[in-house]
């Protein structure tokens, strides 16, 4: 999740694993200058941004120059100049074969961990370069210094948000990561644990150029998989980046979320002692003295996209309600984001698996072209081998 679900089945893991390393900024199309024949290539036609969250689906699980990327956990945010930006956890990577881009026709099938598609402009892209895919990595991955000795370390992104610097003239795109583990001596789908969380600095230019800049750390302590998850969801007013961090109790029998509130001037989030905590007093220095915004009963998973109604100002969330054991798909509004935060009398959608041995997760609004917005889920399923039209997003709303 992109997110990150704490207790998220690595349900494309179980198809495929691999080492990462270090992501680059993305590079060039793949596209063919010259046909088979020698006679130059027709320029692809544009692709127009989605109206409706049926065309965002079949765009995002369709041919992007010559590669398919079907992944999990999905958000995204809109750019000022309204390109869209949506970022994934583990992607099924593979070639369609397309004639118009031969170096992706020789792509191998893999899984990355983390990747950001890019659609604006006419043209729908990986954000990780072909160079990059071509040698089987994510976007961005735990640097070495972070990495935790004895299993696999790797991020999924949990939450983003965006802001215009007109001073810069550049998209500042800031997402949260949550730094996962895998032990080399663990077993099953439940082999993983969130041990840590980044802070990713982006630019997105004129250009179309995604570019990271900085990774700072998160108000959540390393290799604490019982603390609060900060970074569970991301929203930026007013000169400051908020961040919520999730936090599940130690119950079989609550699948819900608490949510808590921290900020930070966008002008000092490279200061990890200027982040501020949301208590009973209002603004602190103590992160101990949080006090959650949205409680478990209201049965939220471990992430969230913040949604804000231009026109009234009142913000709202869409979840899958109880993650893999609900069948609902619920919406939250609150007049601000301390709350207080209330329930949509009825679903937006009740969900049926695709298969009999399927689940749903990850729940979440998407924005689309101009100022629409709809609602997406993932889609997973226990048993192995499972075809990938059973997996990754699907339209809800």
């Amino acid at each position: 999740m992109f997110g990150f679900e704490t207790r998220r089945p690595r349900i494309l893991f179980a198809l495929l694993g691999f080492l990462l390393a270090w992501a680059l900024a993305p590079g060039p199309s793949d596209a063919a200058t010259l046909g088979a024949s020698g006679v130059p290539r027709v320029a692809p036609a544009p692709v127009a941004l989605p109206a409706t969250t049926a065309e965002f689906v079949a765009l995002q699980r369709g041919d992007i120059e010559g590669r398919r990327f079907i992944g999990d956990g999905g958000f995204g945010i809109r750019t000022r100049n309204g390109t869209l930006i949506n970022f994934y956890g583990d992607t099924v990577v593979s070639a369609t074969g397309n004639p118009q881009y031969p170096k992706a026709a020789t792509q191998k099938t893999y899984m990355m961990r983390n990747n950001a598609i890019i659609h604006g402009g006419g043209r729908i892209r990986s954000a990780t370069s072909g160079t990059r895919l071509l040698s089987l990595n994510s976007f961005v991955d735990v640097p070495a210094a972070q990495r935790i000795p004895g299993g696999t370390n790797y991020y999924w992104p949990a939450s983003a948000a965006t802001r215009y610097d007109a001073t810069a003239k550049v998209d500042r795109v800031y997402v949260f990561l949550s730094h996962m583990f895998t032990s080399d001596t663990g077993t099953g789908l439940w082999n993983f644990s969130q041990v840590g969380s980044r802070l990713a600095e982006y630019t997105f230019d004129a250009k179309g150029t995604l570019t990271l800049t900085r990774l700072l750390a998160t108000p959540m302590k390393a290799n604490d998989p019982a603390g609060i998850k900060w970074g569970a969801g991301a929203f930026v007013d007013a000169g400051y980046l908020y961040a919520f961090g999730s936090s599940k109790i130690d119950d079989p029998w609550i699948w819900g979320n608490d949510f808590y509130l921290a900020r930070i001037p966008v002008s000092s989030i490279g200061t990890a002692t200027a982040w501020r905590f949301w208590t009973a007093a209002g603004w602190s220095r103590s992160a101990t003295a949080v006090i959650p915004v949205i409680p478990n009963p209201l049965g939220l998973e471990a992430t969230l996209a913040m949604v804000r109604d231009p026109a009234t100002g009142a913000l709202s969330v869409s979840y899958k309600e109880f993650t893999f054991i609900g069948s609902r798909v619920m919406r939250i509004t609150a007049p601000a984001l301390t709350g207080p935060w209330t329930a949509d009398p009825e679903p937006l959608a009740t969900l049926t698996p695709l298969v009999p041995d399927g689940y749903t997760y990850c729940g979440t609004d998407i924005p689309l072209a101009g100022s629409a917005r709809g609602v997406i889920v993932s889609h997973g399923n226990f048993t192995p081998g499972t075809p990938l039209e059973f997996l990754g997003i699907r339209a809800v709303i």
